[in-house]
Parts: C-alpha cells; sequence; structure tokens
C-alpha cells in the first residue's frame, strides 16, 4: 500500500514536472486524484466485510477484490459528485467516509475491523484486540477525523463569507478584515460571530463524536489514542475560532487529552454497567497496586517496536522530516505549501493537528512506531493531495494570483 502511494505520486510528479502554471494545475489535478484514491483504502477494506469474505473460497482474493471494489466506488463518487470543483471537497469526502465507518463499526461491535489489514487480529504473539479500535487504525480514524471536521469548519466560513453582501470571500482562518472583528461587513473577509459559532459547533460535534466513540469502555476503549486525538481536534477547533495556537495552548490541550481518558477510566471503573475494558482495568491498578508492571510492559513493546521490521526504521526519519517541511518549508523551498496557507490558512493548522496526533499515538500506544507506520499511507497522501488542489485548484484563487503573494506568505509565516 505504502509503496504503490509513493510510485504514484512520484511517478505523477516526474510526468508533469515543471513551474508552469498549466503543468502545476495539471499534477495537482493528478495528485489529487490519486490521493482520494489511496485515503478510501482503509474504509474499503473494512466494507468489504459486509459480505462474509472468510467463508468464500480463496478468502485473500475475496478481501482484497471487495477493498479495491469499494475503493473504486468511494473515489468515483467523491471525485465525480457536484462538489468535485472544489478543491479539497473529495478528501474531505472520504476523511469523513473513513472516519465515520470506523465509528459506527466500533460502535456496533468493531465486526467489520476483524481480520482486515488495517483492522483487528485475532491471532498474534499475544491476543490482541477483539473489539475496539485497533493499533493500525488508531491514527488513521483519528487523521480522517480531524481533516473532516477541519474541512466541515472551513466550509461553513467560506459560504458565511460568501453570503455577506459586498464581502470579499471568508478565508476560513479568521484573520482580522477591515470591519469589525466578528462582523460580517463590506470589505472584510472576517466570518460574522453567528458564522463562526455554526463552524465550531459543526466541527465541534464531529470532534466530541468521534473521541467519545474512540474512548467510552463500551466502544472504542483506547487510552493511548483518545489522548493523542483530543489535542489535535482542539488544535483545529482553535484555529477556526481564530485564537492564536502557542506553546501554553497546545500544553493545555494535551492535558485535556490526558484528563478525558483518566475520566474515562473512572468512570468505567466506578461504574461496573459500562462493561470490563483495558482503560478502567488500568485505572484500578492504579489505585490499588500494579500498574508499574503493565507500564513497565508497555514501554518494552513501544521501545521494541523499532525493531520489528525494515520498515521500523524508516519511519521516524519520515516524521522528523515531516514535521521540519511543516515548520519551515522555505528550508526545502517547498513552494506548494505557502500557496496552500494562502489560500487555505486552515489547512496549515489542520495538517499540523495530524502530525501532532501521529507523534503522542507513537508515544502513548504500546505498538509504538508501527501505529504511525500503519497510518503514512494515509496521512501522506492525504496532506499532499491537499496541499496541491489548495494551491492550485482554487477556483476563486488562481495560480497567478497565489504566485504574487508567495513571498509575503512565506515572510508571514509564525515559527
Amino acid at each position: 500500500y505504502g509503496i504503490a502511494d509513493a510510485a504514484a505520486f512520484a511517478a505523477i510528479g516526474l510526468l508533469l514536472w515543471g513551474p508552469q502554471p498549466e503543468r502545476r494545475r495539471r499534477r495537482a489535478a493528478w495528485w489529487r486524484l490519486a490521493g482520494t484514491v489511496a485515503i478510501a483504502v482503509p474504509a474499503a477494506s473494512y466494507l468489504a466485510s459486509v459480505v462474509s469474505w472468510w467463508l468464500l473460497p480463496h478468502p485473500a482474493i475475496w478481501l482484497y477484490g471487495l477493498t479495491a471494489a469499494w475503493t473504486a466506488l468511494i473515489g468515483a463518487v467523491a471525485l465525480a459528485g457536484p462538489w468535485r470543483r472544489a478543491p479539497l471537497a473529495p478528501l474531505g469526502l472520504v476523511a469523513a467516509v473513513t472516519a465515520a465507518v470506523i465509528a459506527v463499526d466500533v460502535a456496533t461491535g468493531s465486526r467489520l475491523q476483524m481480520g482486515t489489514p488495517f483492522g483487528l487480529s485475532a491471532i498474534g504473539v499475544v491476543g490482541g484486540r477483539f473489539y475496539g479500535i485497533g493499533n493500525n487504525a488508531v491514527v488513521i480514524y483519528a487523521a480522517a477525523g480531524i481533516f473532516a471536521a477541519a474541512w466541515l469548519g472551513m466550509m461553513v466560513l467560506r459560504q458565511g463569507g460568501r453570503r455577506t453582501v459586498g464581502a470579499a470571500p471568508a478565508d476560513g482562518t479568521g484573520r482580522p478584515g477591515t470591519g469589525q472583528p466578528g462582523t460580517n461587513q463590506p470589505g472584510t473577509n472576517q466570518p460574522g460571530r453567528a458564522t463562526r459559532r455554526l463552524a465550531l459547533l459543526t466541527a465541534g460535534t464531529v470532534a466530541l463524536v468521534l473521541v467519545v466513540v474512540s474512548g467510552w469502555p463500551g466502544f472504542g476503549a483506547k487510552v493511548g489514542g483518545t489522548f493523542a486525538m483530543v489535542p489535535g481536534f482542539l488544535i483545529v477547533l482553535m484555529g477556526l475560532a481564530g485564537v492564536r495556537i502557542t506553546a501554553r495552548r497546545a500544553i493545555a490541550a494535551m492535558l485535556a487529552g490526558v484528563a478525558l481518558v483518566v475520566a474515562f477510566a473512572l468512570v468505567n471503573y466506578i461504574v461496573p454497567a459500562t462493561g470490563h475494558s483495558d482503560i478502567g482495568g488500568f485505572a484500578g491498578q492504579v489505585l490499588h497496586g500494579g500498574a508499574a508492571s503493565t507500564l513497565s510492559r508497555k514501554i518494552d513493546s513501544n521501545v521494541g517496536s523499532l525493531t520489528v521490521g525494515y520498515y521500523a526504521l524508516i519511519v521516524p526519519p519520515v516524521v522528523v522530516l515531516a514535521g521540519l517541511i511543516l515548520l519551515r518549508p522555505s528550508w526545502f523551498a517547498v513552494r506548494t505549501l505557502p500557496r496552500a496557507w494562502t489560500a487555505r490558512p486552515l489547512l496549515r493548522v489542520t495538517l499540523a493537528a495530524i502530525w501532532l496526533v501521529a507523534v503522542l499515538s507513537w508515544v502513548a500506544e504500546d505498538s509504538g512506531v508501527t501505529v504511525v507506520a500503519s497510518a503514512l499511507p494515509f496521512a501522506l497522501p492525504l496532506a499532499i493531495a491537499a496541499c496541491a488542489a489548495a494551491a492550485c485548484l482554487d477556483p476563486e484563487r488562481p495560480v497567478a494570483a497565489a504566485e504574487r503573494s508567495v513571498r509575503q506568505a512565506i515572510l508571514d509565516l509564525p515559527p
């Protein structure tokens, strides 16, 4: 899956190489197509289990064949629908479908995940999960949910800006315009308070549902993943609210993740009706002893994940490089990112939130680096396709206009 992603994006980049505006548009269009298909694969692999492929002759052929069919269907709907002209819409739609499929499956017993490449495994060196969200899916679930929430919030802000008489289109960032803050006045790109509240309500609802499904003992019962995704969602909500994201606020967001996991654990431990799960069992160990051995085992497993295969050694450099590119794209002469952030400034916050969730999941989950390895073939195509589409396919911001402002965009990027 990862090799296929890399080959497809590299081939498109080489065949359509060049700085000419038309080549950029074509390259971005093909990258968006490839990204949309690539990120549809995990959801398609779960939906393949709608058919009992494990009972059929040659079950592996049925599993991968049904996955390919569902991938083609999801990709076709996302790319051919009436929303196809919006740069981020196909990617946002597939991300929303992915998060929804996993959430519904987790809330109904995780039957679709069992035995799938990104799901739960009933066999292994140790007994794996038999319900909830597996380690192979947790970052995919979080990344899809964060991107979907941000996309929906951006749509609300942009639609609110278009409805303003005489106003420039809202950019979805909350940057101050020339009018009064929080008002939709002619000549300002500042979304009104009502529009911003609606955007926050929309994205917040998505975040709340996905986090509860992940952390609730009877559903996902996911400790590390829930702790990791809460800061990601909070950072996106701060971006939609126009709040400057500082180190102090980012730390507060991570502490909120810890607090929520503790709350879920205590509820599960105190209220037996919520069912037995690891999250409540660990709370009991902390209160009555025995937590040290569990933590030691999980730390050993996390560190040992760096030696499970050759791909485990590739992941850390890729994660560090991705973080540096997001932080300082000018160091790597990546001009697409400043263009994309000029057109969709909230996209930078969204990708940073996904990167943070991946790093925190790496630290918090006992599967360690393999948690991130499973998500990279989903997250990287999503990021590349989204940035290329925002930079070159925005009908409201032609490439020429983006070119004129790219230098200023680079200068304006905060550290």
